[in-house]
């Protein structure tokens, strides 16, 4: 699997954007996003590992199976996060091919904001290569 590590901004203006979606106040101007904000970076850092794996959402089924957030801090509007990414379990099934993908969000002093950890079944669309 190839290496993967994205930086990505906590932009505030975004921060305020999630808030009013879900209901909320926009409070970046109070430092951090809502919990489940790491949600909007995290499809940002699997759609580059799918990107990556030759997977295509638009035409093999992915199916998101599971997602464990596991906090030490909220993400703060305005940080640079740094996101690693890690792939494991790989397996294939009759249901299709199995994936465990851990993505560790690293604050600029290199401690760790966050871990996200989804499982996805893939089932590529067998007429890829058939075209």
């Amino acid at each position: 699997m190839p290496d993967h590590h994205l930086r990505i901004r906590v932009a505030p203006e975004k921060v305020d954007e999630f808030a009013a979606a879900i209901g909320e106040q926009p409070n970046s101007h109070h430092g951090y996003a809502a919990p489940t904000y790491a949600m909007t970076l995290l499809g940002t850092t699997l759609f580059a590992l799918l990107n990556d794996l030759d997977i295509d959402p638009e035409g093999d089924t992915v199916l998101h199976t599971s997602q464990r957030f596991d906090y030490n801090r909220q993400l703060r509007a305005g940080e640079i996060v740094d996101c690693r990414i890690s792939m494991s379990d790989p397996s294939y099934q009759l249901a299709g091919e199995s994936l465990k993908i851990t993505c560790q969000f690293i604050a600029g002093d290199g401690t760790t904001i966050l871990t996200s950890t989804t499982g996805l079944v893939i089932r590529r669309d067998p007429r890829r290569g058939q075209q």
